[in-house]
């Protein structure tokens, strides 16, 4: 059977499910301390604003910092292909998309561009923090720096994952039902990361949103074409 977009897609999207699995048991299950709003170890370490955060976080235990560093890194270099996969299934569907989103589908393809390119910045920041602590680093300056490009990149990277999730929930919302959803938790995410911006305290609330609207865009691409026969992915005409 010769491949199509949408096999493509569902082929992304059930690997996207799959790693996003794979890396949260390789990420730590817990840390010695995070800051209010956060619980989930790879949550608080990317979003971490200050080096008494980082060295709170990995505790003052060698063995134990050695060990959390290890698992954080193993994670960081397995997301560079989970970055691959996620965005490649965001521009997938959004080109599956392109009758109803007309020109909007090339500006939210770039800015799965952007959430590829900020994903990657972010990671190597995450690697140069880890490090940093491992060696027991304490030039404010440096970290400082890093974390600033952390921060910058962390939150473009997420704030254009729910502005492409909120687009392209409108466009799946005319062929099934789960498109509502999609346009809920992307536009929830808009809200609630916009105001995390300013106060942080509610970044798993953030985190659980794009989860979800990741979730339910993958049920979405293998139940859309099967549970609407009359408007299959493809199909030009909205059905309302």
């Amino acid at each position: 059977m010769p491949w199509t977009l949408l096999s493509i897609a569902r082929c992304l999207g059930a690997m996207t499910l799959f790693m996003g699995l794979l890396l949260r048991l390789i990420f730590p299950a817990e840390l010695p301390w995070t800051y209010p709003g956060v619980k989930t170890p790879v949550i608080a370490f990317e979003f971490a604003q200050t080096p008494t955060e980082l060295f709170h976080m990995f505790g003052n235990d060698v063995e134990q910092r050695d060990e959390i560093v290890r698992a954080m890194d193993w994670g960081n270099y397995i997301d560079f292909i989970f970055m691959v996969v996620y965005t490649g299934l965001l521009a997938a569907v959004l080109w599956l998309h392109k009758p109803l989103l007309a020109s909007l589908t090339y500006w939210c393809i770039g800015l799965t561009f952007i959430i590829l390119a900020t994903d990657f910045i972010e990671n190597i920041a995450l690697l140069k923090l880890s490090h940093l602590v491992a060696v027991g680093y304490t030039g404010a300056s440096k970290l400082q720096g890093w974390l600033q490009v952390l921060i910058i990149s962390t939150w473009f990277k997420w704030m254009s994952i729910v502005v492409v999730l909120a687009v392209l929930g409108l466009a799946c919302r005319f062929i099934h039902w789960s498109g509502w959803l999609i346009v809920c938790f992307g536009w929830a995410g808009l809200l609630v990361g916009g105001w995390n911006i300013l106060y942080r305290d509610s970044l798993e609330l953030f985190a659980s949103l794009v989860l979800l609207g990741f979730i339910v865009l993958v049920v979405y691409i293998f139940m859309a074409p099967t549970c609407n026969q009359r408007n299959p992915l493809g199909s030009h005409k909205p059905t309302g």
